[in-house]
């Protein structure tokens, strides 16, 4: 999942605040030995498709 953030600043709180989000789904893909969509270096089963 990746998701887009909008935030908006409280002047008075000195604070962000989260507003909503858009969120993105893919698949991660599933050959043996497939490079992570990451970029880690490391296979997709070792890195974002672990359980």
């Amino acid at each position: 999942m990746q998701e887009t953030s909008r935030f908006r600043f409280d002047e008075a709180a000195h604070q962000w605040f989260y507003v909503d989000g858009d969120a993105q789904w893919r698949s991660l893909p599933t050959g043996r030995n497939t490079s992570c969509p990451c970029d880690s270096g490391l296979k997709a089963k070792r890195c974002c498709a672990r359980d």
